[in-house]
């Protein structure tokens, strides 16, 4: 799935992500991704602003320079996830379990 373009939309916990999905470069600006299992998933370049990841399984997941300006992250499992050159600008953090395994030039303000 490369450069798809998802305003808006919701996917919850029962969408069928199964590990290793690809959401590559994919637009999902103001996703509801609440509770979604995205873990070991390809993030990268993702454009992820706005969207709703309060509880995802992102554990293991590739984020790297993915844009999470203004994302609710409250709750997030990032455990071994990939977070290298993203982008956290006003993303809400509260209460994330976070064991990350890869990190370098995260913008957060």
């Amino acid at each position: 799935m490369s450069s798809w373009e998802l305003f808006s939309f919701t996917f919850g916990r029962t969408y069928p992500f199964s590990s290793m999905t690809r959401l590559k470069g994919t637009n999902l600006l103001r996703a509801n991704l609440n509770r979604a299992n995205l873990s070991e998933a390809n993030l990268k370049g993702t454009n992820l602003l706005r969207a709703n990841l309060n509880r995802a399984n992102l554990s293991g997941a590739d984020l790297t320079g993915a844009d999470l300006n203004s994302a609710s992250l409250a709750k997030v499992d990032f455990t071994r996830a990939k977070l290298n050159g993203v982008d956290l600008t006003g993303a809400n953090l509260q209460g994330p379990r976070a064991k990350v395994g890869s990190v370098s030039s995260v913008s957060r303000s």
